[in-house]
This record gives structure tokens, C-alpha cells and sequence, in this order.
């Protein structure tokens, strides 16, 4: 009669490492890692605009607004997607949500970056120049967006304080 072994198949323990058991919980790293992606897409994106209008502006000159606002804002997103691929290269995230972050982040700061220079204008006068930020700070509204060389207000413009209630006194 010959013998029948049941189970793995022992193997020798010399110099090879165990495997560990898998975890029913997804790690850490996948968990936030997805979402991290996301939000690191939509930054590259940003990035990407914020490295093109500086360049445009030391190669070019040029401004956010003027006859030729609707041109120059074609021209940052065209060469912010660009700008964007050789990121994606650089960082590697993959996946169509990633790159639809991506675009957005474009879009958004081609839209918005006026609204960090009047929040950040000193930052924004060691990078562009101070004329140019002079420029952007009067010609733009803060908390607007910009589109094709106008800004609109986004909600009510400025905060008013609210009214004090009349005290009336009986004598």
C-alpha cells in the first residue's frame, strides 16, 4: 500500500522568508493612496499653468487681461496639457480619472490664479514682477473668476456688517 499525504507540501526552511498571511483590510497605502493620486493630478495640473504663465510672462511679457486676453488663455491651456504630459511622465499616475484631475486642475487655475495673487502678492512679485502683479491686483476682482479677460464675482461681492437692531427705551 503506498502513502497519501494530505496538505502542503513541506518545504525547507532553510534561508527563505514566510509569506504573510493576507489581510482581509485593504493597507493603508491603498487606501489613501487612490485618492491622494486624485488630488496629486489636479495639483500637476495647477502646476502646470502656474509654470506657463510665468514662463509666458519672462519670455513675453503679456498680462491676464486685453485685447488678447481670450488668445493668451488658449495659449496657457494649450501648452499647460503639454506641460501637464511631461509631469505625467515625471509622476507616472495612471488611470483616465487621474488625467480627467489633471485637466481640471488646468482649467481651474487658468480660471482662478489671479485670485492667489491677491491673496499672495508678495509671492507672487518674487516670481512675476511687481508691475505684473500691480497689473493682475487692479484689473481683477479677488474671489472672481476669470474668463476671457473679465471677472465675475463669484456670491455677493463684499461682506456687509450686519445691521445693529434699533434699542428703543420707555421712560
Amino acid at each position: 500500500m503506498r502513502q497519501v499525504y494530505v496538505g502542503p507540501a513541506e518545504e525547507p526552511t532553510t534561508g527563505k522568508k514566510r509569506k504573510r498571511a493576507a489581510s482581509p483590510l485593504p493597507s493603508l497605502r491603498d487606501t489613501i493612496g487612490y485618492p491622494a493620486s486624485i488630488v496629486g493630478a489636479v495639483l500637476i495640473g495647477m502646476l502646470a499653468v502656474l509654470v506657463t504663465r510665468w514662463a509666458r510672462h519672462m519670455l513675453l511679457g503679456g498680462s491676464l487681461i486685453g485685447e488678447d486676453a481670450d488668445m493668451m488663455m488658449a495659449i496657457d491651456g494649450g501648452v499647460a496639457l503639454a506641460l501637464g504630459l511631461v509631469l505625467k511622465w515625471l509622476f507616472r499616475p495612471s488611470g483616465k480619472l487621474q488625467e480627467t484631475a489633471r485637466t481640471v486642475g488646468i482649467l481651474a487655475m487658468i480660471g482662478v490664479m489671479h485670485n492667489l495673487v491677491h491673496i499672495l502678492p508678495g509671492a507672487f512679485e518674487m516670481a512675476f514682477s511687481p508691475e505684473w502683479v500691480t497689473a493682475v491686483i487692479d484689473s481683477t476682482e479677488p474671489q472672481s473668476i476669470l474668463f476671457r479677460g473679465e471677472s465675475f464675482v463669484l456670491g455677493g461681492g463684499a461682506e456687509q456688517a450686519p445691521a445693529m437692531p434699533a434699542v428703543l427705551r420707555m421712560e
